[in-house]
């Protein structure tokens, strides 16, 4: 508990650990259901995984910030950020809808009506004047007096947050594809100590495969 860095992993085992329960409790409940005869709809599933997010990269950021981290380690990541930030602005300028459609064109439709109603549930009152970053729908973007986040506006948001998971998971891969790298193909002089046996080395090549397979998989489908 004395070690660096320990309270940002045991809130992020903690928030983990409760994101599993409530998604095997949310696997089960059909079951339960059917039992009980009650219908009921798992709101706080989606909340926790957004919260296990925000978490996780907070977490990630402070690491990279502390004055424990090596100068040039945060340099690199800050041009891994930009990086990331400029190759998910231009990907998504550029990449035809039919390839791969991220809904920008209806979040710009939807995204403002949405905060606005939401935000009259929540404090009552006239949601009917815009709020900041809102502009004004054209005559072909809708009915009149509609207002819209535009396409632009999304996507530079969206490539910021790109943007910040560059940097923030650029020292973690690196350091991720070290270990890797040292304990399936380990030195000679230290293949008895950091060396892994002949049944651990699939499950090492299964994990540092399984994201981009599944990353691919995702697009595929």
């Amino acid at each position: 508990m004395l070690r660096p860095f320990w309270a940002h992993f045991d809130h992020l085992v903690f928030f983990a650990l409760v994101v599993v329960v409530n998604f095997a409790a949310a696997e089960a409940a059909p079951f339960v259901r059917v039992l009980s005869g009650v219908m009921t709809e798992n709101v706080l599933l989606p909340v926790l995984c957004l919260v296990a997010l925000v978490s996780a990269v907070r977490a990630l950021v402070k690491v990279e910030l502390d004055a424990l981290t090596p100068p040039v380690e945060r340099q690199l990541a800050a041009a891994a950020g930009v990086i990331g930030f400029v190759t998910s602005l231009f990907f998504l300028l550029l990449v035809p809808p039919a390839v791969m459609d991220f809904e920008i064109e209806r979040t710009s439709r939807e995204l403002a009506p949405a905060m606005l109603r939401k935000i009259k549930q929540r404090v009552g009152g006239s949601a009917d004047r815009p709020g900041p970053g809102y502009v004004e729908a054209g005559a072909g973007a809708g009915a009149g007096g509609a207002w819209i986040v535009s396409e632009l506006q999304i996507m530079i948001g969206l490539s910021v947050l790109a943007g910040v998971l560059s940097g923030a998971l650029f020292a973690p891969a690196v350091r991720l594809v070290r270990c890797y790298v040292t304990c399936v193909r380990p030195p000679s002089w230290g293949r008895r100590f950091v060396g892994v046996s002949w049944w651990a080395a699939p499950v090492l090549h299964a994990s540092f495969a399984l994201p981009l397979i599944a990353a691919v998989m995702w697009w595929g489908l």
